[in-house]
């Protein structure tokens, strides 16, 4: 474990400034986008606020799909005129003077009241609680603040995390084409630069935390295929995977593709040493399967479903085919 820990520093120290400016262009310009984007007028956002807050409040994960928010919330969004519903268009920014004068005290009186999350967060709901469980960390510093003030702390950590894939973004082209120092660059600015990635990590959406787990991943398979498979390299494939597992539903699309690809890298070591890259091939994917395998569990001894939510919307989907 020492020598685990004792890797982390030198690794850092081994990433290319080129590499650091790319996150740090990422980064400023999610912020600027979480500034220009009115409050809750990306899709989903009222719900993935809705789950932060059940957590930060309540300390439980939500359990209904219903959009009956928090007074809190709900009170700030009437005052946006913004509807909570995600299928709906938003409706732009408050523009006068009243209504400014308005949102400005209720936010004020709901902020000094009694404060309770709710159990229903909307979409949000069935996703894995990873981002959320680390979005209550900026919903917390900003607790006495009014609720748009933490929404603005909340979507700076999702920037943070835009500076993430844009980084792995740079060192996953370096994996691929070692020898165009370029292309390296190119890559990360482009990332960094990218409208969907400011978008969507300008705002409250585990997408952000999505686009980065799989850059993560991405750079660990290309490093792997490069160098061989090692037992460090095969842990933290299944470290990326079992993160991005717990980030979104969504992230279940790549599980095959990587599990395929440490199989390959497996299959290429050379004689001697294959033996071994089963054993790391193994540790990988019981890495990878540990969260899944969690989840089931405690669903099942509660006397629940499988999977919870999911298995529910999976019957759903199942019923109507």
């Amino acid at each position: 474990m020492s020598d685990w820990v004792a890797t982390v520093p030198a690794l850092v120290r081994r990433i290319p400034a080129a590499a650091w400016l790319c996150a740090l262009v990422a980064v400023c310009n999610a912020a600027c986008w979480s500034l220009i984007t009115p409050p809750f007028a990306v899709p989903d956002e009222p719900s993935h606020f809705a789950y932060v807050k059940q957590i930060a409040e309540n300390g439980a994960l939500p359990s209904s799909n219903a959009l009956d928010f928090s007074r809190e919330e709900e009170v700030t969004l009437h005052d946006l005129g913004e509807a909570p519903f995600s299928f709906m268009a938003p409706t732009g920014a408050i523009a006068s003077r009243a209504q400014q004068a308005a949102l400005q005290r209720d936010l004020h009186q709901t902020a000094s009241e009694p404060r309770r999350g709710s159990p229903t967060a909307g979409r949000a709901t069935s996703q894995p609680p990873l981002y959320y469980l680390l979005e209550t960390v900026p919903y917390l510093i900003g607790y006495h603040a009014t609720l748009l003030t933490r929404l603005e702390l909340m979507r700076l950590l999702s920037a943070l995390f835009a500076g993430v894939t844009a980084m792995f973004a740079f060192l996953f082209v370096r994996e691929v084409l070692p020898g165009r120092r370029p292309a390296w660059t190119a890559a990360g600015l482009s990332v960094a630069l990218a409208p969907l990635l400011g978008f969507m990590s300008g705002a409250v959406n585990p997408d952000s935390l999505l686009f980065a787990v799989s850059a993560v991943l991405f750079w660990a398979l290309a490093r792997a295929f490069r160098l061989g498979l090692t037992v460090r390299r095969a842990a933290l494939i299944g470290a990326a995977l079992a993160a991005g597992l717990v980030t979104k539903v969504n992230f279940v699309g790549l599980v095959p593709g990587a599990v395929l690809g440490l199989g390959v890298l497996a299959l290429r070591m050379p004689g001697p040493t294959r033996r071994s890259a089963w054993r790391a091939f193994g540790l990988g994917s019981a890495i990878a399967a540990a969260p899944v395998a969690l989840v089931a569990f405690i669903h099942l001894v509660s006397g629940g479903r499988t999977l919870g939510l999911i298995s529910s919307a999976a019957s759903l989907v199942h019923g109507s085919l």
